[in-house]
């Protein structure tokens, strides 16, 4: 049986690896701070082929305990958004972890790292335990996910992304897919005041487009986003070629791939208005995550919660997280919110319960899964 008593170095280790700079495609050092915390536990870890895939420097860290039923994955991703050229320092107060005010402060994501790796080191204690595979992910920032190229295990049983602001207790079991889109349009380069009369104006074309598009969030917190618009070479030149870059995010993949046939239909009628030509071309998605409040998973989470002594509650998340793609990997999956507020903000902060509180779940949710078999 797992014990329940807390790390009392677990606020310390959250501060080291804030201090530890990461940002997407940079995780190295955080990946090999996490390899030195697991082998100083005699836990083996490895990094895998993730990074030379995905454009990092680093793979994700897998580290594998225990053996037998049931098998449970929890993930926590390793790189935060700052870009690196300023130190993070964090500052305590009153319970509460801040940086100094002119950085964020890194929770999002390594508050979840950190509760993991407390919750591994109260683990190991155990003579006995189920499979349990911890994976340190890279490249979920900026949205390339390195969980898409785990190569683990299929059959396991349940998976926990360890993520999102909202408070410990509170288990994401519905998450926003997205599809990022490219919308390329073409026209004609003229001289603005020679010959305006023999251009086509693309610019033109992308203003007609987005006018006619109803950007922002819908009442069904379906959202639609452009998010770069780019084109022209020159003050005087009619612009030949815009680019238009954006996403689409939904709770179903009908209904995102319906928005993004708007843009498309938007596209035909601006282009038939200004003779111009387009092209949309779709440059990844993120598939939507669902679970219904029936599966063993959700039990497992409120048996665990219970235990803990935190609220249980299912939370619909109106973001995309990397436990979208676990799920489409066909891995029972929630998100395991880990607390924090204001994330990727200079005003960024935590309460050091709310790291506690993460680790107790994870601890419990490995005790209480030995009960489900």
């Amino acid at each position: 049986m797992l014990s329940g008593c807390l790390d009392k170095n677990l606020v310390n280790t959250f501060c080291e690896l804030v201090r530890i700079p990461s940002p997407s495609g940079y995780e190295l050092d955080v990946a090999r701070y996490v390899q030195r915390y697991l082998k100083g536990l005699g836990v083996e870890s490895h990094i895998d082929g993730a990074g030379r895939l995905s454009n990092s420097n680093a793979g994700n860290v897998i580290a594998k305990l225990g053996k037998g039923r049931p098998r449970i994955m929890f993930v926590a991703h390793i790189d935060t958004v700052e870009d690196g050229k300023k130190a993070i320092r964090p500052v305590i107060s009153k319970g509460v972890i801040r940086s100094d005010g002119t950085t964020i402060l890194g929770s999002d994501d390594k508050a979840g790292v950190a509760a993991l790796l407390a919750g591994i080191k109260e683990m190991v204690r155990e003579k006995s335990l189920p499979t349990i595979y911890c994976v340190f992910s890279i490249r979920e920032e900026n949205g390339i996910m390195g969980v898409n190229y785990l190569n683990l295990d299929k059959d396991i049983d349940f998976v926990f992304d360890i993520d999102g602001s909202s408070p410990p207790g509170q288990f994401i079991n519905k998450a926003l897919g997205n599809i990022r889109f490219e919308l390329q349009l073409y026209g004609r380069e003229a001289h603005a005041a020679a010959n305006p009369e023999n251009g086509l104006n693309a610019i033109k074309a992308s203003g007609i487009i987005i006018s006619k598009l109803k950007l922002g969030r819908d009442s069904k917190w379906r959202a639609l986003n452009i998010g770069t618009v780019s084109g022209g070479t020159k003050d005087n030149v009619i612009p030949g070629h815009c680019i238009l870059t954006g996403e689409v995010r939904a709770f179903t993949v009908p209904e995102a791939e319906g928005m993004l046939n708007n843009i498309r239909k938007a596209a035909e009628a601006a282009c038939k208005d200004t003779g111009c030509r387009y092209k949309l071309i779709e440059k990844g998605r993120d598939p939507p995550l669902y679970i219904k409040e029936t599966e063993r998973i959700v039990s497992l989470a409120r048996k665990a919660a219970a235990a803990a002594g935190i609220k249980f509650s299912l939370l619909t998340l109106p973001a995309t997280i990397q436990g979208n793609n676990l799920s489409a990997k066909g891995y029972a999956v929630l998100g395991l919110s880990k607390g924090g507020r204001l994330a990727h903000s200079k005003m960024e902060y935590i309460r050091i319960k709310e790291l506690e509180e993460t680790k107790r779940l994870i601890v419990e949710i490995v005790k209480q899964s030995e009960r489900l078999i």
